[in-house]
C-alpha cells in the first residue's frame, strides 16, 4: 500500500456489499497507525504501520444518494466535528479574530462611529489582501460617508449603496 492515496474498499451497502464488521476492520487497516488483532473484523494479526501515511478508503460500487445516510452512519462518525450541531458556534468563534468583523462592529456603533471608524478602516484597507490602497486613494479617505463607501466600492463591492448599508453577522 506504500504510495497509494485511495483505494476502492467496497461498502456495507450497495453493489460491493460486504459484512459490516469485516469492512470496518479493513477500513481501520487503511487509516490507523496501529490495529489490534480481531478475527471477527477480519484482522488476523496485529498491524503496526509505523506512521506509514494512511490510505483513504473510497466507498464505491453502485453508491447513490439513498445510500449516503447509511454510509455516513457507518463510516462518517469519527472525523471532524458535528457541523449540523456545532457549525454556527465554530463560525462565530472563528469570526471573533476577524479584522473584517471588527470593521462591521465599528460600522454598527452609534453617533461617533465615523470618527472611530476612519483609522481602522484605512488601516484595514491599506493592509487588505483584496487590494492595496495607493497613497492617492489612502489620502482620499475622510470621515464622510461618501468617501468611505467609495473606498468599499473600490475593493470589489459592485453595487454602490445609495443609503448606509450595514452587514451584521449574528453570533
Amino acid at each position: 500500500m506504500s504510495g497509494g492515496d485511495h483505494i476502492h474498499s467496497g461498502t456495507v451497502v450497495g453493489k460491493l456489499e460486504g459484512e459490516r464488521d469485516i469492512t470496518l476492520g479493513f477500513v481501520d487497516l487503511l487509516r490507523d497507525d496501529f490495529v489490534e488483532k480481531d478475527r471477527s473484523r477480519g484482522i488476523y494479526f496485529t498491524q503496526d504501520w509505523v506512521s506509514l501515511p494512511g490510505v483513504l478508503p473510497v466507498a464505491s460500487g453502485g453508491i447513490h444518494v439513498w445510500h449516503m445516510p447509511a454510509l455516513t452512519e457507518i463510516f462518517g462518525d469519527d472525523s471532524g466535528r458535528d457541523l449540523a450541531r456545532e457549525g454556527n458556534e465554530i463560525i462565530c468563534e472563528a469570526s471573533k479574530w476577524s479584522p473584517k468583523l471588527t470593521i462591521c462592529e465599528l460600522l454598527c456603533t452609534t453617533a461617533n462611529f465615523w470618527s472611530r471608524l476612519q483609522p481602522h478602516l484605512i488601516e484595514f484597507l491599506h493592509q487588505s489582501p483584496i487590494g492595496m490602497l495607493h497613497k492617492r486613494s489612502y489620502r482620499k479617505c475622510t470621515n464622510t460617508f461618501e468617501n468611505t463607501i467609495d473606498a468599499f466600492c473600490h475593493f470589489g463591492y459592485q453595487d454602490r449603496p445609495t443609503t448606509p448599508t450595514i452587514v451584521v453577522i449574528m453570533c
